[in-house]
């Protein structure tokens, strides 16, 4: 008992004392804070800057103006005359954040003004009107410009195509004029960045209805696509796509018919007309594509020793030798060049003669020449050391199915050995390229009818892949 009150005693000091320290602590205890508050110069200065006209646009009564001296400008006026379906007025201008907050779009207007002052916000149903970043991008509410960041915008105006004559003009002359106004607040929670035109690698697939001019994911027109541009970025505006089967399975690069010419046609063909066969049969298979298609689009082969000159496209009116060999034209094909871009960034043509392939050496009628491979497209084989990677640019042949592409038969499409490219050979003066479903890629007689076929291309905006 005695040793337990010791203990006792022992723990209940113990305990006072370790009270009595903290509450000692807590007594002797000293708050303070000091702070410093620095602040910097600030500005707020967001305006327009770099008006620049496309080329094509009507002249305008009144052209828009931007104070670059001064830097100023927050508003832009402009003028201009459309007489007839087709015209345009298009300029671009840099909207510029050189102060020190960030802003965001608040508003962003497009407006009507007719001359007599009175708005309205509706334009005629002949006209259209729009406002995009440059890489043709809506632009929206709340959209960051950030501090010391500039956007280039385009403006444009234009005379529709797609109009019926009820909806023409009533009278001989109208004269709008238009402002284009930006308002900007400082950016809060609401801000959001822009969005970015998708990046693609060659070979990504994309579904795509031509008819509707859409993206899209099931549906009778749509399409399986796969990206051709070999080097995509976000500066890009356009994507080229190339159907993934034969839109026509097997014909010739240019017919003795549409040659027209039958003592220079010779037996074989001749390559100096360029491919009308295939452009003419294009145009038919494609008649009922979105009129946004319609080929503007240039294509040189004069550097070649056997060529047809140059195919030149406008709004798919296409000449070639100043001879109209289309009116609405809405794909093409692959070229040379493409394919070289292709096969050199999978690393198939890794050689240095296959980097340096150019129209005007292609001095031989097999390409695997210019390559250290067997094969520029590889297949699993062992004969066949090509590149695997590019196993895609052979679906829908009668490729050996150990390539890992899709034959043709498997899809419902018939059998094919192939298709055309837009390039002349140089060996011969009727010789044109053509992919091979063996991996390889040749050059062949123009008047083969049984073997190669068209496999369409497109160049598309982005923003409708979004």
């Amino acid at each position: 008992m005695r040793n337990n009150r010791r203990k006792n005693k022992t723990l209940l000091l113990t305990t006072l004392l370790f009270i009595i320290t903290i509450g000692f602590a807590a007594l002797a205890a000293n708050l303070k804070i000091d702070g410093v508050v620095n602040v910097a110069k600030t500005s707020w200065n967001v305006h327009f800057e770099n008006v620049d006209i496309t080329s094509g646009s009507v002249t305008a009564t009144t052209v828009p103006v931007v104070d670059d001296v001064n830097k100023n400008t927050t508003e832009i006026t402009y003028a201009v005359n459309l007489t007839k379906p087709g015209d345009f007025y298009e300029f671009t201008v840099d909207m510029v954040n050189s102060g020190t907050i960030d802003a965001m779009i608040d508003s962003l207007v497009n407006g009507l003004f007719e001359v007599d002052g009175e708005t309205t916000k509706t334009l005629p149903s002949y006209l259209e009107s729009s406002i995009k970043y440059n890489d043709d991008i809506d632009i929206a509410r709340y959209h960051y410009l950030k501090a010391n960041t500039t956007e280039k915008i385009k403006v444009r105006v234009s005379f529709r195509t797609d109009i019926n004559p009820g909806d023409l003009p009533s009278t001989s002359s109208e004269s709008m004029k238009l402002i284009l106004k930006a308002d900007f607040k400082q950016a809060d929670n609401n801000a959001i960045d822009r969005p970015l035109p998708p990046t693609y690698d060659m070979g990504d697939v994309v579904n795509y209805d031509p008819v509707n001019d859409t993206k899209c994911t099931t549906g009778e027109n749509c399409l399986r696509w796969r990206v051709i541009t070999s080097n995509d970025t976000t500066t890009n505006k356009t994507v080229s796509l190339q159907l993934d089967h034969n839109i026509v399975n097997k014909m010739a690069w240019v017919t003795s018919e549409d040659y027209n010419d039958a003592s220079n046609y010779g037996s074989n063909g001749n390559v100096n007309k360029g491919p009308i066969t295939i452009l003419k049969r294009l145009e038919t298979e494609t008649a009922n594509w979105s009129d946004s298609l319609k080929l503007n689009y240039t294509y040189d082969t004069s550097a070649a020793e056997n060529n047809y000159g140059v195919l030149s496209c406008s709004n798919g009116v296409c000449t070639i030798k100043n001879e109209t060999v289309t009116n609405s034209l809405k794909a093409r094909i692959i070229t040379g060049e493409e394919m070289r871009d292709l096969t050199v960034k999978a690393g198939a043509g890794s050689g240095t003669n296959a980097a340096n392939w150019n129209i005007a050496g292609s001095r031989s009628y097999s390409w695997y020449n210019f390559s250290k491979r067997d094969r520029i497209i590889g297949t699993q084989s062992a004969s066949n050391n090509g590149d695997t990677s590019l196993y895609w640019l052979l679906e829908n042949t009668i490729v050996n199915t150990n390539s890992g592409a899709t034959s043709g038969s498997a899809n419902g499409y018939s059998d094919n050995e192939g298709y055309w490219m837009l390039t002349p050979g140089a060996d011969y003066t009727y010789y044109a390229w053509f992919v091979s479903y063996n991996g390889n890629i040749y050059s062949e007689t123009v008047r083969t009818y049984n073997s190669y076929g068209i496999r369409p291309v497109i160049d598309i905006l982005k923003t409708k892949l979004i």
